[in-house]
């Protein structure tokens, strides 16, 4: 009995991502499985795309193959623990992307909730005592060519680069550390030195990371006392804003609003990949 693919909302290309989920099962899970044999398979995701279909850069492609992970490996009976489905569809990812990208993003939607990525490893974290927004840029950006741009400024190892990228890793570990610690002060520090020095990284690189839209966004979140730096890989889609209470957000809520940006605080779901049967 042959099977069905329906995708909605998206317009990447479902082959290639059953393609390569199909050569991950057959040399990870089940050899020989054919994995759409008996099965329809629907796959939404409409909820990651503006209503007039703008990409709103919030990690489709890793979150609906982490979906797709657990539904199959339930399927055949198999672990469709978080870890479980974070090694299987991390490969399917990256098989997907050439063999391009950190792995973050499907953690993030196998574990659900907050953590930290570092070599591989992802570590839950608890919300801090801080208060903070997500920043729509109106611009939707591409991800892979800003990864293109980063394997290229690294490739080149020039010395302003290489002292950049150094101070960045040092200051995510900070940003960590301190958010782990859940003070809130030197929290909001870590975060501005890391947006510093991702700033310094960008224009080491030419990378486009502080996109036009994102430096306007800065320098309001500055002028109101609030931290800020842009999501992801930057270039656009999401922005984030981060103060000591909710107080402090509001002049930034209200100027970003009079220059035509849409601030939200962010909804963090503990949930990751969950299967249900009917």
């Amino acid at each position: 009995m042959s099977g069905e693919v329906l995708w909605h909302g998206d317009h990447q290309d479902k082959g290639a991502l059953i393609e390569a989920a199909a050569g991950v099962f057959a040399a990870e899970v089940r050899s020989g499985v054919k994995i759409l044999t008996g099965h329809v398979i629907r796959l939404d995701t409409r909820a990651f795309h503006a209503t007039d279909g703008t990409k709103l850069g919030l990690g489709s492609s890793a979150a609906i193959t982490v979906a797709l992970t657990g539904a199959l490996l339930a399927s055949l009976g198999d672990d469709c623990s978080p870890a479980r489905v974070e090694q299987i569809a991390g490969r399917i990812h990256r098989r997907l992307q050439g063999g391009e990208g950190s792995g973050i993003d499907v953690s993030t939607s196998a574990h659900g909730g907050l953590g930290s990525f570092a070599a591989g490893t992802w570590r839950p974290l608890a919300m801090p005592p801080l208060a903070w927004r997500a920043v729509w840029t109106g611009e939707a950006a591409c991800t892979r060519d800003l990864v293109r741009r980063y394997r290229e400024a690294e490739t080149e190892g020039r010395e302003d680069w290489c002292r950049a990228s150094r101070a960045l890793g040092l200051a995510a570990s900070n940003a960590v550390s301190a958010w782990g610690d859940a003070q809130t002060a030197s929290l909001l520090e870590a975060l501005d030195a890391f947006a510093a020095s991702l700033e310094r990284l960008d224009a080491a690189g030419d990378l486009g990371i502080y996109s036009v839209t994102h430096r306007a966004l800065a320098r309001i979140a500055a002028q109101s006392g609030v931290c800020y730096k842009p999501s992801g890989a930057g270039g656009g889609d999401f922005g984030l804003a981060f103060a000591a209470d909710e107080s402090a957000l509001a002049g930034f809520d209200e100027a970003a609003g009079r220059a035509g940006f849409s601030s939200t605080v962010p909804d963090v779901s503990s949930d990751g990949v969950t299967v249900e049967r009917y």
